[in-house]
């Protein structure tokens, strides 16, 4: 086949030519509302071009196709090498030429919104081929030449397009990308990033709307489908409502139901939105889940509760078959929630996450138990549900299909709590489902009785308590036995404790101290799949002993995160009971271990020995993959000495945290805070 055409880079093309290939696009895009959006109009699209191609002359590659037989022009292509961004070179003239009311369209789209990729990668700006030329192949070679200088280097090749259709995409895989991997790409783009791949090809439009409408907060995409003059803003009870000056046609909703609705995965109701008022609900009510027929996820806020508790009469909206995940969060249950809430849980057949709060239950005393003998238990699997009150716990511990239940346990009245005779469930099977256990309480003898509650079968492997209350050294040893006595030691593998901070209001440390008055954590030994335990109960002493530092590497291997009780405003007058040589067996004897938080004497760590001392003793030459480290009031006397030390023993360390005072009165502890700094930054912490 004869050749029809030739290429060639014009390193300073003459300004005959980019008049040329500016008139050459200006032809092809006359009629193309994206480039004359960006433009105006054909004459300022023409000086658009112009400044385009000067700078890319200059400052990128310009390279041009020509007929063979004429010598005409036939094609081109501009493009910027990474690191350089299109110049003023024209640029000026077109932007001050551009009415006010456009400019900041072009800002927006094309010098905003591709910044990164402009820099980052071979930014295509522009490819044209004459109409007759078309299907020859002209943009397929002019193409190829970058993609053969960006592949030695892997570097990417960036376009943008005014049109949804891009035939840049169909040439022979020049720029094709598997379909499956669309939507990866699109995983992670947020606002004007969606925007613009949306924008760039068909091929992405797909990937990158699903994306941008996957989890709506607000009625605006179907307020924005509705026809002009059909909404009428309203203020009632401080909620902004819309109401309807008209009915709603079929015809009418056919735009969202086709863009949006089927998009639409998270639908969130609340948090300050417009809400449609009781008759423009009441209009739409056509069939289930109508507003995101293929939602998975469903969250009601608290304010809609109040300001339009209308709305939750119109669950069957949001509540599609596909429904797995509902959130509500209550500021005062009234019977409609009730009702709404036993309705969703009968027609939500694929229910398996389910999020129940109250808000101001520490207000009102009020308790969610009323829902529990409506909650599906046959297909639920996580639970989040507070407050209840204690008579609740036995059910909720033993409800057969939960793997993870999360509750906040607070001590009622007799009357705030229900008939556990009322609750039917289905039997429950041999072993126990539930493997994650959140609790928290407000005093500690509601939690010490959901602990007793568990079921001997029970195979934890993570469990968490928060309790709001001063412990006593006895409560937190007597909580230590029974987590040892309900909790399996060959599956727990994640256990975290919090209290409240310590009352330092009567000046600290107590006056009559007893230096034996310290929690055991003997009993937490047993779990030798432990792998991150945190341990910050400020009121009750937790040191560790000589005896368990050597104990730890042994039972705890597999230990990634160990933390006892070096909280920020911690601060104990008697020394801990470890040093140095303990950490560095701890260090030695647990190759996982990440962040560990613990006290201990760092006051006999001694100057670095020289490898001609011969054996080492404290020093013991071991490193760690350790990458941060709690030390809490820790008592120290050399920075430097201690920074050696950490520089050889954990030389991957990234964070360095300790306890910080400034009370005059604290003494040793400020001393202590100041030579804890002075560590962190002689490692450049």
């Amino acid at each position: 086949m004869a050749l029809l055409f030739t290429i060639q880079r014009v390193e300073r093309p003459p300004d005959e030519e980019i008049d040329q290939a500016a008139a050459l696009c200006v032809g092809l895009k006359k009629n193309d509302v994206g480039a004359l959006t960006l433009a105006h109009n054909p004459e300022l699209m023409h000086l658009m071009v112009c400044a385009m191609l000067r700078a890319g002359s200059r400052y990128g590659e310009y390279y041009s196709a020509r007929s063979v037989q004429s010598g005409e022009l036939v094609g081109y292509t501009m493009r910027m090498p990474p690191g350089n961004e299109q110049r003023n070179l024209g640029l000026t003239e077109f932007t001050s030429r551009r009415p006010d009311s456009t400019k900041e369209v072009y800002e927006t789209a094309v010098l905003e919104s591709s910044t990164q990729a402009k820099t980052d990668a071979w930014w295509l700006h522009l490819a044209m081929v004459r109409p007759d030329f078309q299907g020859q192949g002209v943009a397929k070679a002019l193409i190829n030449l970058v993609v053969d200088k960006a592949k030695p280097k892997a570097e990417r090749l960036a376009l943008s397009t005014t049109r949804d259709t891009n035939p840049l995409h169909e040439m022979d895989g020049t720029l094709s990308i598997p379909c499956e991997l669309l939507p990866v790409f699109c995983r992670d783009l947020e606002g004007k990033d969606l925007v613009t791949a949306a924008l760039s090809c068909k091929a992405f439009l797909e990937s990158a709307l699903n994306r941008l409408r996957h989890h709506v907060k607000s009625f605006e995409p179907l307020l924005a489908c509705l026809p002009d003059g059909l909404l009428l803003p309203l203020v009632h009870r401080g909620t902004r409502a819309i109401e309807l000056t008209g009915p709603i046609r079929a015809a009418d909703l056919q735009r969202y139901q086709s863009q949006y609705a089927h998009r639409i995965r998270v639908f969130e109701v609340g948090q300050g939105q417009s809400m449609l008022s009781f008759e423009a609900l009441q209009v739409l009510q056509f069939q289930n889940g109508a507003l995101a027929p293929r939602a998975t996820a469903l969250v009601w806020h608290s304010n809609v509760m109040i300001g339009a508790p209308h709305t939750f009469s119109y669950l069957p909206l949001f509540l599609g078959p596909h429904i797995s995940r509902i959130s509500f969060v209550f500021s005062r249950v009234i019977p409609l929630h009730v009702i709404g809430v036993e309705w969703a849980f009968s027609h939500a057949e694929s229910l398996k996450q389910l999020t129940l709060r109250k808000t101001i239950h520490v207000m009102d005393g009020g308790f969610l138990d009323s829902f529990i003998p409506i909650l599906p238990w046959g297909s639920l699997q996580i639970l989040d549900i507070s407050p209840v009150s204690v008579a609740s716990v036995p059910i909720l511990m033993t409800s057969p299909h939960l793997v993870k239940l999360s509750m906040v346990i607070i001590e009622g009245e007799p009357q705030d709590r229900i008939n556990m005779g009322r609750i039917k469930i289905p039997s429950r099977p041999e072993s126990s489902s539930l493997e994650v256990l959140n609790i928290c309480t407000d005093e500690f003898e509601p939690l010490e009785t959901a602990l007793q509650l568990l079921p001997s079968n029970i195979r934890l492997l993570s469990l968490e308590c928060s309790f709001g209350v001063d412990t006593s050294t006895g409560e937190i040893n007597r909580l230590f036995n029974l987590i040892q006595k309900k909790c399996n030691p060959d599956t727990l593998s994640e256990l975290y404790l919090q209290g409240v901070n310590r009352n330092m209001a009567d000046g600290g440390d107590p006056l009559d101290d007893d230096m034996d008055d310290f929690a055991n954590v003997s009993p937490l030994l047993t779990f030798s799949n432990l792998e991150a335990l945190t341990i910050l109960l400020p009121t009750a002493r937790i040191d560790l002993t000589p005896e368990h530092a050597d104990l730890i590497p042994t039972v705890w291997s597999r230990i990634g995160r160990l933390i006892l009780n070096t909280t920020m405003n911690d601060s104990w007058t008697l020394s801990p009971r470890i040093d140095h040589t303990h950490l560095t067996n701890i260090l030695r004897g647990c190759p996982r271990l990440r962040v560990l938080g613990v006290r201990f004497n760092a006051t006999l760590i001694k100057a670095e020995p020289s490898n001609s001392l011969g054996p080492m003793k404290e020093w013991e030459w071991v490193t760690s993959t350790l990458e941060e480290l709690q030390v809490g009031d820790s008592p120290i006397l050399s920075p430097s000495r201690v920074a050696a030390f950490l520089r050889v023993h954990c030389p991957a360390i990234k964070k360095l945290e300790h306890a910080e005072y400034s009370n005059p009165g604290q003494g040793s502890l400020i001393l202590y805070d100041k030579r804890w700094k002075d560590v962190a930054g002689k490692l450049n912490l």
